[in-house]
């Protein structure tokens, strides 16, 4: 019997699992890029001081993927961020389900009519998701890796009630 998806407030018991989503220098970057590699489970409970709502999707009780809010703007926006689905997993569905979980919160926990979220433009994949769920660009800026190569990296937004 499968066990079913879902979706919870992050515990610190689950920051070893976090911590371990990112396989790679590159994507560590792109999920958070003021990290240093590897994510420590230091840099995931110091997101706890940062950051609000910290979420885990949950694939038969493993952590497969990870979000949070931060960027509060009062009644105007706040930012999904940190998001990450661990590599094995993609291609099921799960940003998607997670995205919508955070929406949520944003839009009906918050109420605040604007979703804000960035993402690298080399990020494909998480891109062409973001833009299937109506995200929209509004703006862009430059983003340097620790080995000197330079990112664009975008900003998107998603329109709720209000």
């Amino acid at each position: 019997m499968n066990k079913p998806l879902t979706i919870r407030p992050a515990t610190p018991g689950d920051d070893p699992a976090i911590a371990a989503l990112p396989g790679s220098a590159r994507e560590l970057f792109f999920v958070q890029p003021g990290a240093s590699h590897p994510w420590s489970t230091q840099q995931v409970a110091r997101l706890r001081t940062q950051r609000s709502d910290l979420t885990v999707l949950l694939d038969g009780g493993a952590v497969a993927g990870f979000a949070d809010i931060y960027g509060f703007s009062p009644g105007k926006h706040a930012f999904i961020g940190n998001l990450v689905i661990a590599a094995e997993q993609r291609g099921r569905g799960l940003g998607r389900r997670l995205i919508a979980h955070m929406l949520g919160i944003i839009f009906e926990g918050y109420r605040l009519p604007e979703a804000r979220i960035s993402v690298f433009e080399a990020n494909a994949g998480a891109l062409s998701l973001y833009r299937r769920l109506g995200f929209e660009t509004y703006g862009d800026e430059s983003r340097v890796d620790a080995d000197g190569q330079s990112w664009r990296l975008l900003h998107l937004r998603k329109r709720g009630f209000g």
